[in-house]
Order: structure tokens, then C-alpha cells, then sequence
């Protein structure tokens, strides 16, 4: 989990924006590499959500590790990155958003029943 330098105060999740001719697997890959150091596979489609403040659209992905390595975090955007047991994820009473919906379903081993509709 991260949480940004500035700004939202809460614990999120690694995210990051699409880039013209980019699949949003692709993205998945860029953003986790540029921000914590980690390559991922296995990428899992979660859902996605209309995100009004920058008038782009969220895609959840769920993703393994292709080795377990050392977070290397990217300071310009981040202040902080971590890892949690599932029981110690932090609570957010922030509870309307895709991030949100996507680390609760972490917690309760669910990652693997997409959002529909």
C-alpha cells in the first residue's frame, strides 16, 4: 500500500494514468515499476469506476510479484510504501471508491470476484 506526498492522507493502492496507445496491463506494469520497483504478472481485472476529479475512468487490477524484492519507492510522488498481512490493513472510512472496494476485497480474500456493474 502507498500513501501520496501530499494531499490524500489515507493509505491507497498503487495508481497512475494511461498512456495514449498503452493497454491498461501495460499501465499496470509501468505504474508498479515507476512507483515501488516491483514487475507483477498475472494481472487480474478487478472492475473500474468514473472518476469525476480528472474525468478518466479507474481500472482495478490485481497482480502477483515476479520475485520478491525490496520496495524501491519513487519520491516525487510518494511519501510512503508498505506491506500488510491482510489482518493489519490499515481501515479508511473513505468507503465509496473502486480503491476502497479493491483493498476490502483483499482483507476478506475476495480479490478474485470482480466488481459488476
Amino acid at each position: 500500500m502507498t500513501k501520496f506526498l501530499s494531499g490524500y492522507n489515507y493509505y491507497s493502492l498503487i495508481s497512475g494514468y494511461n498512456e495514449i496507445g498503452e493497454t491498461f496491463e501495460d499501465t499496470v506494469r509501468r505504474e508498479v515499476f515507476e512507483e515501488v520497483g516491483l514487475e507483477v504478472h498475472n494481472l487480474r481485472y478487478f472492475g473500474s469506476q468514473p472518476w469525476a476529479p480528472s474525468h478518466s475512468l479507474l481500472a482495478g487490477y490485481f497482480a502477483d510479484l515476479n520475485e520478491n524484492v525490496a520496495i524501491d519507492l519513487e519520491t516525487d510522488e510518494l511519501a510512503k510504501a508498505q506491506w500488510f498481512q491482510r489482518d493489519q490493513i490499515p481501515h479508511n472510512d473513505q468507503n465509496t471508491s473502486l480503491t476502497w472496494t479493491m483493498i476490502e476485497a483483499f482483507r476478506h480474500h475476495q480479490e478474485s470476484k470482480p466488481v459488476i456493474g
